[in-house]
């Protein structure tokens, strides 16, 4: 019984374990799925722009404008900028951004590498995380505008750019119920030299066997995001497990021996109960002593066997010190002979 319920026990744990890492799975796949729409959702701002560049020519002269109405459907973008050859020109909005008027994006030490990347390969590139100004952690969108030259060809003419806070970016994604609920998540940034910089992290970390990671696609790209979740079903409940199964066996012990036990218990109580009539049949209750039904039988028992022997008839009662004599109510010893 007691191996009967271990081996139970084992497949409880393996298939809830199954079960936790498939759930964990899904929710990992749901989360990573969301980051991307979100971020692309956001970037789509960068395209926007660029094509008001591309129509007007270079610089749009309601660059405000456009920017104000671009930024009110997408909340998470904290500001466009424009940096016609790499050097910022114009911000929305300009409160809390004005240092970055006349920087040059390539002499960054944190962006230059990801818009020289955004600039050779003619794509958008994201980068970060960074430590945003305004407070925060954000990433920045590069999206390199190049428009028709003299010679039926395109030039660089500089870049689009947009900063994303990513707090209200993934807020929307509910990852503070994820960590009440006893799940841990880290949002990871791979470089291409293979250094990892975390983004964002969130709850009690688990051991690390028990994470599970899934890229996230990003323009340009690669980041990765990690889950996991401690385990409700660890040794603790392996052993809780046990000690069910310990009494469990226990109690199945103790009802088969008492099943067991329970023939002879009946045969030893019948044979007392036998006892006890004999004694009230053919006794005296107060005095114990042998009394006249007795008599009668042992008389019948002895004509019978004189009967069988076939030879004369002669019977008698007489009183005898011998072992083989029985008690009469009045204290006297008797015997019978046929």
């Amino acid at each position: 019984m007691l191996a009967l319920g271990s081996y139970w026990n084992h497949l409880n744990q393996t298939l809830f374990q199954k079960e936790q890492a498939s759930l964990l799975r899904d929710i990992l796949n749901s989360q990573a799925g969301a980051i991307e729409q979100l971020l692309n959702q956001s970037l789509v701002t960068t395209a926007l722009l660029a094509h008001e560049v591309r129509r007007s020519g270079g610089e749009p002269p309601d660059f405000t404008v456009r920017a104000a109405e671009i930024l009110r459907d997408f909340p998470a973008v904290s500001s466009l900028r424009l940096a016609p050859a790499g050097v910022v020109s114009q911000i929305f909005p300009l409160t809390g951004n004005a240092s970055a008027l006349g920087s040059s994006v390539f002499e960054q030490a944190r962006t230059g590498v990801a818009a020289q990347q955004a600039r050779q390969e003619r794509r958008l590139t994201l980068d970060g995380p960074l430590q945003l100004r305004e407070g925060g952690i954000g990433v920045i969108g590069y999206n390199p505008v190049f428009l028709a030259s003299d010679d039926d060809g395109e030039a660089f003419w500089g870049f689009v750019a947009a900063v994303i806070d990513l707090d209200p970016l993934l807020s929307v994604m509910d990852l503070d119920a994820l960590v009440q609920s006893g799940y841990y998540f880290e949002l990871i940034r791979l470089t291409p030299s293979g250094v990892e910089f975390p983004v964002m992290a969130g709850g009690d970390r688990p051991p690390r066997e028990d994470l599970q990671t899934l890229t996230v696609r990003v323009p340009n790209g690669q980041w990765r995001l990690r889950m996991g979740r401690n385990a409700e079903e660890g040794p603790g409940g392996f052993w809780i497990g046990q000690l069910v199964s310990l009494v469990a066996a226990l109690v199945f012990t103790w009802l088969v021996h008492y099943v067991l036990r329970e023939p002879q218990r009946l045969r030893t109580l019948v044979e007392s109960r036998t006892r006890e009539l004999h004694q009230l049949a053919y006794h005296d209750f107060l005095t114990g002593l042998v009394n006249r039904r007795l008599l009668q039988e042992e008389l019948v028992q002895a004509l019978r066997e004189q009967a069988r022997s076939g030879g004369p008839w002669h019977c008698s009662i007489s009183i005898s010190t011998t072992s083989s004599v029985s008690t009469t109510p009045w204290g006297m010893r008797w015997a019978i002979s046929c």
